[in-house]
């Protein structure tokens, strides 16, 4: 698989990835973002953007963010790799 077509499925893979962390997505559920310490179900799935939204503090993560947050990375090119890693993609290396 080449790079654009890895991204675009690491992209595309969100109810995949919060269904892997037991997260029902028919539902609200428990804000994902670590600087929230509310503990009411306010965030939400939106299968039309790939992103969840949470109504309480605002935050709006796609499946690349959650995956920086999960793994303590902030770099683009860490997070794809690692989202490469977690959905066992293998991606051809580019020469560009």
């Amino acid at each position: 698989m080449n790079r654009q077509e890895a991204k675009d499925y690491v992209k595309g893979a969100m109810y995949e990835y919060l269904n892997s962390k037991g997260i029902a997505t028919k539902k609200p559920f428990i804000c994902l973002n670590p600087d929230h310490n509310e503990r009411n179900a306010s965030m939400s799935y939106d299968e039309k953007r790939q992103k969840v939204h949470c109504f309480s503090c605002g935050a709006d993560y796609d499946v690349i963010d959650l995956i920086g947050i999960e793994y303590g990375l902030t770099e683009d090119k860490e997070k794809f790799n690692k989202a490469y890693e977690v959905f066992n993609l293998q991606v051809e290396n580019d020469r560009t």
